[in-house]
């Protein structure tokens, strides 16, 4: 079990999170949900050996991730945060990219740099010696998250990666996470919005005020009433609210969106 407070011992602290504890399979897919406050980005820095429990253990690959975890562990993780460009540092795109690819060892790493720009959709040949800071939006997102990928993480967390994407950025990003989960990547997805990922998912938690009040399947989160979703401070009159009808009439959840969209028209 696991307790977070920041400002530990002063006048100011503050409990993040209480006395939480789950476990996720390898190549498992979690999404982690709750309103603002809940304690969602708190865990994935814990889960990542970003930061250290005020009180308990994280272990990941069996190994406790403490201070940060071995240089073989930290490989073995890659954390994407909400608005990764702010932290870019180098001149170039490919600089960018391949940075952690360097302090990794990673062999092959010009050939590795093509694939992993490949696989978010980016020309290499064409913006690889441009500035970061200058790319869109997207397309520094996606430069963000090459340079995550670059040395293949086995556990992959990010935190809101949908933010600020269009709806082709979204396809993009849920691309990249299928491919990862079909080679047994285990990922954690902090979000506002799961209904992007729900098909995807093969567990979900949910946090209020740092404590769990939910851990399970898809199937047994979908089939909690309206209220108790409210409860937990989730938000139903997006998408989620459609899809938990679409559910609870056809007992799954839509293949192709163009189902959802039927549905919403008037099937219901």
């Amino acid at each position: 079990m696991v307790t977070h407070i920041y400002n530990f011992g002063s006048p100011y602290e503050r409990k993040a999170l209480e006395v939480l504890s789950f476990e996720i399979p390898k190549g498992g897919f979690l999404l982690v949900l709750g309103g603002n406050g809940s304690g969602k980005t708190t865990l994935l820095m814990l889960a990542s050996g970003l930061m250290k429990p005020t009180f308990g253990e994280i272990y990941a690959f069996n190994e406790k991730l403490e201070n940060g975890g071995s240089k073989n562990l930290r490989k073995r993780i890659g954390i994407l945060f909400q608005f990764p460009e702010n932290q870019f540092f180098a001149e170039t795109v490919e600089e960018e990219v391949k940075y952690a690819g360097k302090n990794f060892e990673i062999p092959s790493l010009e050939k590795r740099f093509d694939e992993v720009m490949q696989m978010v959709g980016l020309p290499a040949e064409k913006i690889a010696n441009l500035s970061p800071f200058k790319l869109s939006g997207g397309e520094m997102r996606r430069v963000a998250f090459a340079s995550v990928l670059i040395y293949s993480p086995e556990l992959l967390i990010l935190d809101e990666p949908t933010a600020s994407l269009d709806y082709m950025g979204i396809i993009q990003i849920r691309k990249i996470l299928s491919k990862i989960h079909e080679n047994n990547g285990t990922v954690v997805v902090s979000t506002h919005w799961p209904e992007y990922f729900l098909d995807m998912a093969s567990h979900v938690l949910v946090l209020k005020e740092g404590r769990k009040v939910f851990f399970g399947g898809v199937r047994e989160f979908l089939l909690h009433s309206e209220k108790k979703l409210l409860e937990y401070g989730l938000t139903l009159d997006g998408e989620l609210g459609l899809l938990k009808h679409f559910f609870e009439k056809h007992g799954r959840l839509p293949e192709k969106r163009s189902e959802l969209t039927k549905f919403n028209g008037g099937e219901r």
